[in-house]
């Protein structure tokens, strides 16, 4: 079976391609040995198609920005139209720079696209330093910083070049190194030119030759020696600068090389053209989301579903789809066998590269975990930044006392892909997924465009979730909730589905056009079970709430979001009955429990918690309208709901850890509610109450809390950041809560076992950076938890 995400060509146009065997690949993964080795006879870089325009560049590159670059005519080409100074670059993906004694050659033809302005184009190198996943060190770009490279350019005068990109403090300068200039033999006439980059090792150091030529007669070179390996490790990348604002030149490249013993070639890391999968399985039906990169509308419009039984027969195709909005496909099948083991691949007709060939995408849908004699696991997530600092610019200083550094393009400042979360999942092997909001923030890893339907910076944003995730959202149903960053608010009061009233996410409904937030939920929601009442809300904007059973456990999703009022419904806080769930949520809720009332297990996914639980630097009860504390009566009609549902309540949002009993009258008469922490995030919360609270349990913090809003609630367990929210306010004032160290917040993931034979949920909550299978491996503080199905209800 070829690693998921790697395209898998065909050599011979319409043939059918088997996998056979397997062979360990450079990133760990497993390659079928025959596709192996087509990857490698495929690996030209200089394949780009000449008859299509797109935004996706091809196979082997990744461009940042997704909306900065296209492909057209061959060629790769920088549109960025951010006002300058503006660096954006392109990451040659299967290419990098790997220790140890060698050489190498990067070349590439690039040209003008404008004669007006000023600026530079041409390679950066030592993208990452050698210390990032190569997904990570592919997000370097326009600010420089530590790990940031060497730029290796030609300026609109046709001078060869190197340029830093380090600084922290001058993150846009990519000042000038000293080198040595050598005379070309010819001026620069403003043709395109050849630019190579030749790396040489001598003395324990490198010396690197930059030379541009118009033709076979060199324009400029430039000689930089002294070159430390650390300097040059990491990811090989393109790079268009513009300097003399919005007018700065922009530049096209092609013909793109990299060869020499210095380089890792790693095919398998292809990206495209589909990059992942997301599946739900509902008894006997299955659905999956196809996500393809931006093709063009000249590239074939469909993809197809083929399936076999696991490691048995030959592939079959059970379905084809033509790609909707979002660049998205979403199969539909009924008659699903659940039992079995399949493996499926999703098939392109153009692996990209214009060359005539099929591409593969392949995972397994697994057989329902009951078939199988196992107990339910199901992994919680929520809340994931890509990196802790922007990538457009800005300072980084440490705030805090006893933080780590966070070099812009390091691991501690670049989160995705999240390598640790993702490792400890395949450890503790969850039957099933659930993202619960906040895949990504619209503000992270770049500024957030402000169009009302910014399809690019959404996809490029999504992407780089989906890119991280898909080796266990491939094989492993994944249900996903989408929540306010999702569709770039700060903060969602969906009202209905209406339009936010002079565009202003506070006065309730949808700051961004209806079209665009449905692409948003196709993506990612498209492949969930079948809506309850597929009835769209207002503005025709589409629902997902719905019910389906798996591994022996009955569960409702809710969008305790969408139907959510805002406190401010005009000018003033004008009288309106407030709404959480919404009647038809409600109802849904209702007759859901009336339904499944003589299931053993059941489970409800929301999106935050249906409460407060946040303090003040000095352990006051606050008040914040963005959790489902408000508003208070509509809050108390979906406990009670969900109580006489009998479910456990599974949440996210809040990036903060904690097992909670809801109350109503009492602190205890409501049920457990399990909200995982925060995957990765920049905005930190705190539950520390200034006097202990009655009935606390074993670990700090815990007891009888009555929220800002007057809600009742017995706090069982949290997880806490390790700096306390009064020493993070000493050293930073106002409104903030940001930290980027991770090693004073309190991140990671939950995984909830739900066992069938003894009737019992088990709450597990897990550091960001937990090695789960280490013999001294634990959680957060109280946890694991454990409770019967009789006790999550009501205490």
């Amino acid at each position: 079976m070829a690693m998921a995400g790697a395209i898998v060509p065909v050599l011979i146009p319409g043939a059918k391609a088997e996998t056979t065997g397997s062979e360990t690949s450079a990133a760990g993964g497993a390659v079928g040995k025959e596709n192996a080795a087509l990857l490698n006879a495929v690996e030209d870089t200089k394949a780009l198609p000449d008859y299509v325009q797109r935004e996706w560049l091809g196979p082997h590159f990744w461009g940042n920005r997704l909306q900065d670059w296209r492909l057209i005519e061959g060629r790769i080409e920088c549109v960025s139209d951010e006002k300058g100074p503006d660096l954006r670059t392109v990451s040659l993906i299967t290419r990098d720079l790997k220790p140890g004694e060698g050489s190498a050659t990067i070349t590439a033809t690039l040209g003008r696209i404008s004669p007006k302005g000023k600026g530079f184009g041409g390679f950066l190198v030592g993208a990452g330093a050698g210390k990032l996943d190569y997904r990570a060190a592919a997000l370097v770009q326009k600010a420089s910083g530590e790990g940031g490279g060497l730029l290796c350019v030609v300026d609109t005068d046709g001078k060869a070049a190197f340029r830093e990109h380090t600084s922290e403090d001058k993150w846009q300068e990519y000042k000038e190194l000293p080198s040595t200039k050598m005379a070309g033999t010819v001026a620069y006439s403003g043709q395109p030119l050849t630019l190579t980059l030749q790396v040489a090792p001598g003395g324990g150091e490198y010396a690197l030759t930059l030379t541009a030529k118009d033709g076979d007669a060199v324009v400029s070179s430039a000689v930089l020696e002294g070159v430390k390996e650390e300097e040059l490790l990491g990811g090989i990348m393109l790079v268009s600068a513009a300097t003399s604002g919005p007018d700065g030149a922009r530049y096209w490249f092609k013909d793109v090389t990299a060869d020499g013993d210095k380089v890792g070639r790693s095919g398998e890391r292809a990206v495209g053209p589909v990059l992942g999968t997301l599946f739900s399985l509902n008894g006997n039906v299955m659905k999956m989301t196809a996500q393809l990169m931006p093709i063009s509308a000249s590239d074939p419009q469909h993809v197809t579903l083929e399936v076999r039984e696991a490691g048995q027969g030959t592939w079959r195709e059970v379905a084809r789809k033509e790609i909707a909005g979002g660049y998205c496909a979403t199969f539909r099948l009924d008659n699903w066998d659940d039992s079995k083991d399949w493996q499926y691949r999703v098939a392109y007709e153009d692996d990209g590269t214009g060359q005539g060939r099929k591409a593969y995408y392949e995972g397994t849908v697994r057989r329902d975990p009951r078939h199988a004699g196992r107990q339910l696991r199901i992994g919680l997530y929520s809340c994931t930044i890509a990196a802790a600092r922007n990538l457009d610019g800005g300072g980084g200083r440490r705030q805090l006392p006893n933080s780590q550094d966070l070099g812009r393009y390091t691991p501690q400042c670049i989160y995705m892909p999240y390598t640790e979360i993702v490792e400890g999942s395949k450890k503790l092997n969850p039957d099933m997924l659930a993202f619960v909001g906040d895949q990504f923030y619209e503000t992270n890893p770049t500024t957030k465009v402000r169009d009302e339907n910014p399809i690019f910076d959404y996809l490029y944003k999504y992407y780089l979730w989906l890119w991280s995730y898909r080796e266990i959202t491939r094989d492993r149903p994944t249900l996903v909730l989408v929540d306010d960053h999702d569709v770039y608010h700060g903060n969602l009061w969906g009202n209905g589905g209406r339009q936010a009233p002079d565009g202003n996410q506070d006065l309730g409904g949808y700051v961004r056009a209806a079209s665009w937030v449905n692409m948003v939920q196709a993506t990612q929601c498209g492949h969930n079970p079948d809506p309850y009442d597929p009835r769209p809300v207002q503005q025709g904007i589409g629902v997902y709430y719905c019910a389906f059973k798996y591994g022996g456990v009955e569960f409702c999703l809710l969008e305790d979001r969408k139907f959510k009022t805002a406190p401010i419904q005009g000018e003033s806080l004008n009288m309106h009955v407030p709404e959480l769930l919404g009647d038809r949520q409600e109802k849904f809720v209702k007759e859901w429990g009336q339904k499944v009332k003589d299931a053993d297990a059941r489970i409800c996914l929301t999106a935050t918690l249906l409460g407060c639980a946040q303090t003040s630097p000095d352990g006051l009860a606050v008040v914040d309208f963005d959790s489902n504390g408000y508003p208070p009566l509509a809050r108390i009609h979906a406990v009670r709901l969900l109580r006489d549902a009998n479910v456990l309540i599974l949440a996210g949002d809040q990036h903060l850890g904690s097992v909670i009993r809801l109350g109503d009258d009492t602190y205890t008469d409501g049920p457990i509610q399990f909200s995982g922490p925060a995957g990765s995030t920049s905005w930190t919360r705190w539950f520390e109450p200034a006097q202990p609270l009655a009935n606390a349990g074993e670990t700090p913090n815990t007891g009888d809390f009555q929220d800002g809003f007057g809600n009742k609630m017995r706090v069982l367990a949290v997880a806490n950041p390790s700096i306390t929210f009064k020493e993070y306010r000493k050293h930073i004032k106002g409104r903030g809560q940001g930290i980027g160290d991770r090693n004073l917040k309190a991140e990671g993931y939950g995984i909830v076992d739900v066992d069938l034979d003894t009737r019992e949920y088990t709450l597990h909550c897990w550091r960001w950076d937990a090695d789960p299978a280490a013999p001294e491996a634990k959680q957060y503080a109280g946890w694991p938890m454990t409770f019967g199905f009789d006790q999550v209800a009501k205490g």
